[in-house]
């Protein structure tokens, strides 16, 4: 494979900076004088020629909002006075009944331990510690 590679023909570039008699010698292309004409000149684009930058003359913005998403919170008295007794509970049967209202939420379900209906829940629907206990 690398015994087939062939050289890239293409445009051949132009000496600068090899005298006047070479064509492209004493200022060789940068112009004259000046910081960017220099050897070694490496100006970031943000570099406004010593003035404040645009990033410092911005307002800063404190604080982030939260990225975790706070679950819907639904109390077990709550699914007792609209479920039925060993119903199986899911996001589409509470959105039914208007108990959330997006289906991408997180929904949790609190409780305590005087219950009178059992039920099942998806896998989806997170509980609390003393109410998976209980069930």
């Amino acid at each position: 494979m690398l015994n087939k590679l062939e050289p890239n023909i293409g445009k051949k570039l132009k000496r600068v900076g090899r005298g006047i008699s070479a064509g492209g010698g004493k200022t060789a292309g940068r112009g004259t004088k000046g910081q960017k004409s220099r050897s070694g000149h490496n100006i970031p684009k943000r570099f406004e020629g010593g003035q404040s930058s645009l990033l410092q003359r911005l307002p800063k913005m404190h604080g982030t909002k939260g990225y975790k998403v706070k679950p819907i919170v639904i109390s077990f008295k709550t699914l007792e006075l609209h479920f039925n007794d060993k119903q199986l509970i899911n996001k589409d049967l509470l959105l039914e009944n208007k108990l959330i209202n997006k289906l991408h939420n997180v929904v949790k379900i609190i409780g305590s331990l005087d219950m009178k209906k059992q039920f099942t829940f998806s896998e989806d629907i997170l509980l609390t510690k003393k109410l998976k206990d209980s069930l």
